[in-house]
């Protein structure tokens, strides 16, 4: 989703990352995402809900990617439109 903002700025463009790996709700992970440059979105134990202003959709998601990849342990595993499009529980590992 994409929002219109000012004629001087970029559009702000909604969307959520799926992450697995460390908590980000972890204290030093919460504070390493804000270094990073995450403060335009909104955390959960897995999530990263942005709104962020960019020129294009994909350049937004890009530079979210980036910014939450700098945590250290912290994969980038999807991108959803909303948090209803979130599942509430990790997917049950495989077994072959």
């Amino acid at each position: 989703m994409t929002q219109s903002s000012s004629t001087n700025r970029n559009p702000v463009h909604h969307f959520v990352l799926v992450t697995e790996g460390c908590d980000l709700l972890d204290n030093a992970n919460l504070e390493a995402l804000y270094e990073a440059g995450c403060t335009d979105a909104s955390i959960g134990h897995r999530t990263v809900e942005f709104d962020r202003e960019a020129p294009t959709r994909w350049e937004a998601i890009q530079q979210a990617i980036r910014d939450v990849s700098t945590v250290t342990g912290l994969r980038v595993v999807d991108v959803r439109d909303s948090m209803d499009a979130v599942p509430t529980e990790p997917p049950a590992p495989a077994f072959t």
